[in-house]
């Protein structure tokens, strides 16, 4: 595992805390999904993924 792609889960682990009664498939669309080039990540790069993840996490620490 990257260093990166280690940053992403652990992104993601704090939405799951802070939104607990959403499912992760619901954290993964909602706060992922909708910000990459037709919703799919499949070509996004980790870096890219990993600015996404970032920016919804400044939107929850304020």
């Amino acid at each position: 595992m990257t260093e990166t792609q280690e940053l992403i889960l652990n992104s993601i682990g704090v939405l799951c805390r802070e939104y607990p009664q959403q499912r992760l498939g619901q954290i993964i669309y909602n706060y992922i999904l909708t910000h990459c080039p037709n919703e799919d990540p499949f070509y996004i790069e980790d870096e890219k993924l990993l600015e996404i993840v970032e920016k919804e996490l400044e939107k929850i620490s304020h």
